[in-house]
């Protein structure tokens, strides 16, 4: 591994592709290749980048650096700490200044919870009663801390669990809090690019159907995607239709498999497109509308880039939409299939909601418009 003289970030990753917080990592790393050594430790990435090494271990990176430059471990997984513990101990003791950084991915805790009520397994059940203690192993750890949103951080600390217990005793007054919320629009990552959308040949404008799209992970029940099927089905399916853009975990593509084959043999047009590299090219004409029904979310890349695409936006009250869109009239009840609906039917049917809600939009594009990769190398420098 050919390594000049510079500091030196490591990224631990595991994952090979992704548009989440995978895509967020690429982003931080394309950010800091001018100015540091960047090196993932992670599986081969399906795409790599160009001026990254990557690698499944530190050992070649160990073996061939002088141990007087200073190091940056970045991770985004609690877990990924525990794991790596002792690659953490071997290099605090090769080399003399080492430091730690972690970018929350999510609230675990709160999936953890989420899922043990949804499906009770013995594996989630392990994981809920360990995460206390994987919290505050690695919080003795971390020297800084880099979340997404003020309440992301607010939860994290103060939630009202044993985990914040344990940190707020021992919590040390030198560790770094930062909050760096994702920008908005499609510019911050270069394998998206606008393409149009070839159109169905039997679909002409007049003709064509009201869409409303849904873009990320189909998490059936954390992003709502019961609530998505539930408001569509009380839509006029000679009317609408509804499209799923993203990857479907294991455990429900059964579920997802099952829906799509009713879907077919009935009058409803639903369509499960999988995981696409321009997902937001969905989203484009005058009869598409973006909606996000999610229960558990903490900075959603997907809202954010649909906000360049000038198409109205429906989102539920969690915290992370209303972080995003402040204007009340463009939320629903996250639980609320009807609220929905109702909501979808009076866009499409009325041109002034439609106009006032992309203003809305607009300004919300607004807010996020910024310098994400400055910002970012400015916390690490």
């Amino acid at each position: 591994m050919d390594i000049i003289n510079k500091n030196t970030v490591i990224f631990f990753v595991n994952a090979s592709k992704g548009t989440g917080q995978f895509a967020r990592l690429e982003s931080a790393s394309k950010a800091l290749l001018k100015s540091h050594n960047v090196i993932w430790v992670s599986p081969e990435p399906e795409q790599p980048v160009n001026g990254i090494n990557y690698s499944r271990s530190v050992k070649d990176f160990a073996n061939n650096n002088d141990n007087s430059n200073p190091i940056e471990l970045i991770f985004s997984s609690e877990s990924d700490i525990l794991k790596n513990l002792l690659i953490i101990i071997f290099l605090k003791s090769k080399y003399r200044h080492v430091k730690i950084t972690f970018m929350q991915r999510i609230d675990s805790f709160a999936n953890y919870v989420f899922n043990f009520k949804k499906f009770f397994s013995l594996n989630i059940f392990l994981r809920l009663i360990s995460f206390p203690l994987i919290i505050f192993i690695s919080s003795l750890f971390i020297n800084k801390y880099i979340f997404q949103t003020p309440f992301a951080m607010k939860d994290y600390f103060l939630k009202n669990n044993l985990s914040c217990f344990l940190i707020a005793i021992f919590f040390k007054t030198n560790t770094q809090l930062y909050i760096l919320p994702n920008n908005s629009g499609i510019k911050w990552n270069s394998s998206f690019q606008r393409k149009p959308i070839l159109k169905n040949k039997n679909e002409s404008p007049g003709n064509s159907k009201r869409k409303i799209v849904y873009i990320g992970n189909i998490q059936y029940y954390g992003k709502g995607i019961d609530t998505l099927l539930s408001a569509y089905k009380q839509l006029d399916p000679a009317l609408y239709k509804i499209i799923f853009i993203g990857n479907i975990p294991k455990q429900f593509i059964k579920k997802i498999d099952d829906i799509a084959s009713k879907a077919s043999d009935s009058s409803f047009d639903i369509e499960f497109l999988g995981h696409k590299k321009t997902p937001h090219n969905f989203l484009n004409d005058s009869k598409t509308l973006y909606v996000s029904a999610s229960r558990l979310d903490l900075c959603p890349n997907s809202l954010l880039e649909a906000l360049e695409f000038n198409v109205p936006i429906l989102v539920s009250d969690i915290d992370a939409h209303k972080y995003i869109i402040r204007d009340k009239e463009l939320i629903f009840s996250k639980n609320n299939a009807s609220a929905l609906a109702d909501k979808a039917s009076a866009l499409f049917d009325n041109k002034k909601i439609w106009d006032e809600n992309i203003n809305s939009v607009s300004d919300s594009f607004k807010r996020f418009d910024f310098n994400w990769a400055g910002k970012f190398v400015m916390l690490i420098d």
